[in-house]
This record gives C-alpha cells, sequence and structure tokens, in this order.
C-alpha cells in the first residue's frame, strides 16, 4: 500500500471537516458554501456532485473551511 502524502492528509482531513459541517450547520459556514458553490457552478471541472480535479464530494467540500479549489477559483 501506497504511503499517504502530506496533500492525501490535507484533504481527508478537509472532507472530515467538511461532513462535519454538513452535518452540524453553521451560518458562517453555510454562507462560504453558497458563495463556493456559485463560483463551482460556472466551472468546467464541476461534475454533477464532485469536483472533476480532486473528485472530492461538493457537499463536503464546499464545507471544508480550510479546503483549496485546484483550479484556484475560491479562497479559503
Amino acid at each position: 500500500m501506497a504511503a499517504m502524502t502530506k496533500k492525501n492528509l490535507d484533504q481527508l482531513k478537509n472532507m472530515l471537516d467538511g461532513w462535519k459541517n454538513v452535518f452540524i450547520s453553521d451560518e458562517e459556514v453555510e454562507q462560504l458554501a453558497n458563495e463556493r458553490e456559485e463560483i463551482c457552478e460556472q466551472c468546467p471541472h464541476k461534475k454533477k456532485f464532485t469536483c472533476g480535479l480532486c473528485g472530492c464530494p461538493l457537499k463536503a467540500k464546499l464545507r471544508a473551511v480550510e479546503a483549496i479549489c485546484p483550479d484556484g477559483r475560491w479562497e479559503k
């Protein structure tokens, strides 16, 4: 089994944070998710429910406060 890189660990941490924020809603996080979603809707890499570049589920990625867009389209 291949060793996990720092990038993989960061992505996993962000996804766990994002899923936590899906279930434990916070007004600021939801505002951030809405802003990011507006940007993602215009992105040619967006798949139906995932980011076409990193493969992350958007429901969680948009709510992961420390996550970054792999195409540099939105800030933290």
